[in-house]
């Protein structure tokens, strides 16, 4: 059988240039398939030793973009450049990178150019990430009933009041359904509104974690396990990894108000293409594709830039 891979040297073929972190550039290098090297703000530069020069670079921040273009100077090798802002002009975006991930809210599923627009920054957040998650914490959720309902706290919850109003609507919809809420109250939550959220939850069964507590962080394993999601006052972004499950997920928005208008326009999109809905009274699913950008983006960088291996 004939099969496709990246054609590159030993080591890494695939280098990753961006801030320390799980960026985008990581995110999209970790669904290629092949190992992969990551080199933050201080990494060399082009000048590299025989056998290990990379026949991809995966680039994030106009500094690494930069360096991506030096390495492919010197050694010939292909450019993805990520870029962080939402509208970049089109001469600019098409050269000299080979290819442009750039956020947006047309996002195509087909490329356009050398222009790849997606929803929001790509993730580490995917299907297979979260099915691996549901299984590492089965055994330590197994206790709770279904169905689960998991809430991803926010920052921008207006008070107290409102974060305990929501809690008890929760509480009663998985009381009534038999089931249990999982909350994880996310970074940049203020502790008086997880608080309040928490008595709030009094009336059902339910675990609260907030971010930062001592010992594993279970958000991913609430995820894998959601057999509903509710995003209660987060980021746009937080909302598309909501998406990367297959469990249906409801938005409580922030208020409008100061909101940026490129995140506004991402939580938006996401409501258009019917990823996510208000929330109301049920959590009944409806058909739904999970979100996975940056395994699409890399599946196109796998169609554009390998080519047969050949017999082996």
């Amino acid at each position: 059988m004939e099969t496709t891979r990246l054609l590159v040297l030993p080591e890494a073929p695939v280098w990753v240039l961006e801030a320390p972190g799980s960026g985008p550039a990581a995110a999209i290098a970790g669904r290629l398939g092949v190992p992969f090297r990551r080199i933050g703000p201080a990494g060399p530069d082009g000048r590299v030793a025989r056998g290990s020069q990379p026949q991809l670079v995966i680039s994030s921040g106009t500094r690494s973009g930069v360096r991506a273009l030096l390495l492919r100077a010197r050694h010939g090798c292909r450019v993805v450049h990520c870029a962080a802002a939402p509208r970049v002009p089109v001469g600019l975006a098409v050269h000299p990178f080979d290819m442009m991930v750039l956020p947006s809210d047309r996002a195509a599923s087909i490329l356009t150019g050398r222009v790849m627009p997606v929803l929001g920054l790509p993730h580490v957040v995917s299907p297979a990430l979260l099915d691996r998650a549901r299984l590492l914490w089965a055994d330590r959720l197994a206790h709770l009933p279904s169905p689960r309902i998991v809430v991803l706290l926010g920052s921008g919850a207006p008070d107290a009041r409102e974060a305990t109003l929501l809690a008890r609507r929760l509480a009663a919809m998985a009381r009534t359904r038999g089931g249990c809420v999982l909350a994880a109250a996310l970074p940049g939550c203020r502790p008086e509104v997880a608080d309040a959220f928490g008595g709030g939850l009094s009336a059902c069964l339910h675990l609260l974690h907030r971010a930062g507590e001592p010992g594993d962080d279970p958000m991913l394993g609430f995820l894998g396990g959601a057999d509903a999601v509710v995003a209660a006052w987060t980021t746009p972004q937080m909302l598309s990894e909501a998406c990367a499950g297959s469990a249906p997920v409801f938005t409580v928005a922030p208020p409008r108000a100061g909101r940026p208008k490129r995140a506004q326009g991402l939580a938006d999109r996401l409501l258009a293409l019917d990823q996510v809905r208000p929330l109301q009274d049920s959590f009944s699913p409806w058909p739904r594709t999970p979100l996975d950008e940056a395994g699409r983006i890399a599946r196109a960088i796998l169609s554009r830039f390998a080519r047969p291996a050949g017999p082996a």
